[in-house]
């Protein structure tokens, strides 16, 4: 989960997807595509069933596909109920991240969004995390939680011509709020 929220670990994402629809199918035979498929099938029920009802997912990453579409209300309820798993919230809230795998091996993982990195020209305090995304289609894409005078907000921006313009148009809404 790290590995797929904290740096858009495209390889994560498919990983997750394949052993969650063999191990959801009954089915460990499933080939990789199989499994991805199966597990798209159930993403998109289980956003239905959240409230996202104008989204259709083929791909567990969000990458450019025949298809697959979503809505800026659709992404602002997926990222309310994630925001209520802890273990989401605290992996899209941390900048940085070193990893010891069992072999040893170290990864150091950036968050993308630089809206939470003290270093970056865009860190706001009163942001708590979320989520970057980006295809050719969609654009650069920003999916940000911030507090304001103790109220919780989500802000969403697509269709960004670059990263400056996604975390300027956030910064934007954000400072919208009074």
């Amino acid at each position: 989960l790290t590995g797929m929220l904290l740096c858009s670990g495209n390889d994560a994402a498919y990983t997750i997807a394949a052993n969650v629809g063999r191990h959801a199918s009954g089915d460990n035979t499933l080939g990789d595509k199989e499994s991805v498929a199966y597990f798209c099938t159930l993403m998109n029920d289980y956003v239905k069933e959240i409230g996202a009802a104008n989204s259709n997912f083929t791909t567990p990453d969000g990458s450019d596909s025949e298809g697959q579409y979503s809505t800026v209300n659709d992404l602002a309820i997926i990222t309310a109920h994630a925001m209520q798993n802890k273990t989401v919230a605290e992996i899209t809230s941390t900048h940085y991240k070193k990893i010891v795998f069992v072999s040893g091996q170290i990864a150091k993982w950036t968050n993308t969004n630089e809206l939470i990195h003290p270093d970056s020209r865009y860190y706001t305090e009163c942001v708590s995390g979320f989520k970057t995304g980006g295809t050719e289609m969609a654009g650069k894409c920003l999916s940000a939680t911030f507090t304001k005078n103790s109220v919780e907000y989500i802000a969403i921006v697509m269709g960004c011509e670059d990263n400056d313009a996604r975390y300027e148009n956030i910064l934007e809404l954000i400072n919208s709020v009074k």
